[in-house]
C-alpha cells in the first residue's frame, strides 16, 4: 500500500478534518483534543478566524485524513508542535514522518528547534518524541504536561 500523502492543509479539507477528529479513540481525544480544543483551532483555518502564526499539514490516504501535524508561533525561533495520527495508523512509525515534515520546514526557515507538550500518561507519544530526538525538559503549565524540546 502506498504511503499517505503529507501536504499543506487546503480549504477543501474541512470535512476530512471533521471526520479525522471524530474517529479518535477516547484516549487520543483526552490527550490531543480535550474539550474539542484542537478541533476548534483546526476549524478556524477554514472560517478565516485563525490569527496565530501557524503552519498545518495533513496526511491523506484516498479521501481519508490519517494524520495531522501543525506548528504555531511560527514567527518565533522555536515554534510549538502538535501532532495526531489516525487510530489505524498507530504502530507504523507514521508519526515520525509527520514530525519530520514539520522539522524540515522549521530548518528551512532557520528555526532553532521545536517545542511540544504531552500528557504524562501519553507514554506512546513520549516514546515517539524521544525517538525523534526531543529532550524532556520537565513539567510545564497548569495541566502538568511534560515539556519537550528538539534543538537544531
Amino acid at each position: 500500500m502506498p504511503e499517505p500523502e503529507i501536504r499543506l492543509i487546503r480549504m477543501d479539507d474541512r470535512e476530512r478534518v471533521v471526520r479525522f477528529f471524530a474517529q479518535m479513540a477516547p484516549d487520543s481525544r483526552s490527550f490531543f483534543n480535550r474539550r474539542n480544543g484542537n478541533l476548534n483551532w483546526a476549524l478556524r483555518y477554514f472560517d478565516g478566524t485563525d490569527r496565530q502564526a501557524m503552519r498545518r499539514w495533513v496526511a491523506v490516504e484516498g479521501d481519508e485524513m490519517v494524520g495531522y501535524v501543525f506548528l504555531w508561533d511560527t514567527d518565533t525561533m522555536i515554534p510549538w508542535l502538535g501532532i495526531a495520527v489516525a487510530e489505524r495508523m498507530r504502530g507504523r512509525h507514521f508519526g515520525q514522518k509527520l514530525i519530520e515534515t514539520a522539522e524540515a520546514w522549521c530548518r528551512s526557515q532557520g528555526k532553532g528547534g521545536i517545542l511540544l507538550t504531552t500528557h504524562m500518561a501519553n507514554v506512546r507519544a513520549q516514546a515517539l518524541y524521544e525517538r525523534c530526538g526531543f529532550e524532556r525538559l520537565g513539567v510545564y503549565g497548569a495541566n502538568n504536561e511534560l515539556l519537550y524540546l528538539r534543538r537544531f
